[in-house]
């Protein structure tokens, strides 16, 4: 089954405007996701923007765009393990990125769909690569990333 509206809100442990995945469009557990993301000019980043700013400042952040590559990861990785991790009190967290280049830029209007592969997973690790693209043309490529949990405290950090 692929997750609706509500499971992204369930299984991802952001809270807006910091939930960057707005659908996804197939999933094999264990293996393969492919979900998008709108890029729109009510995103945060383009608050501090006006008429006066040059073409590339609406430039879609690359941080924003792993984050969200990110976010797909983990939703790959829950999908796996049948787990909602936000009942147990664990958060996901990026640990380790390699080989990520970033080839394009998306900007407002465009839909990012990221194609994430994964490579290894347990309960507490996981390893995924793959691709970012707008209009069929890869913007961004990921090697590997490495993502594994923490424990949340009452206070809203991991420890």
């Amino acid at each position: 089954m692929t997750p609706g509206h509500a499971d992204l809100h369930r299984l991802l442990p952001h809270g807006h405007p910091m939930v960057l995945v707005d659908a996804v469009d197939h999933l094999v557990p264990g293996r393969e996701l492919v979900a998008t993301k709108a890029v729109t000019l009510s995103e945060p980043c383009y608050e501090a923007l006006d008429g006066t700013a040059a073409n590339t400042a609406w430039a879609f952040p690359s941080s924003l765009v792993v984050e969200s590559f990110g976010q797909s990861a983990v939703l790959l990785w829950r999908a796996t393990h049948d787990a909602d991790l936000t009942a147990t009190g664990v958060v996901p967290m990026l640990a380790v990125i390699r080989d990520c280049r970033f080839l394009g830029r998306a900007y407002p209007g465009d839909v990012l769909r990221h194609h994430v592969r994964l490579e290894h997973s347990g309960p507490n690790t996981a390893i995924v690569s793959g691709h970012t693209a707008v209009g069929g043309c890869t913007i961004a490529a990921f090697g590997e990333l490495m993502a594994v949990t923490a424990t949340a405290t009452n206070r809203g950090r991991a420890d």
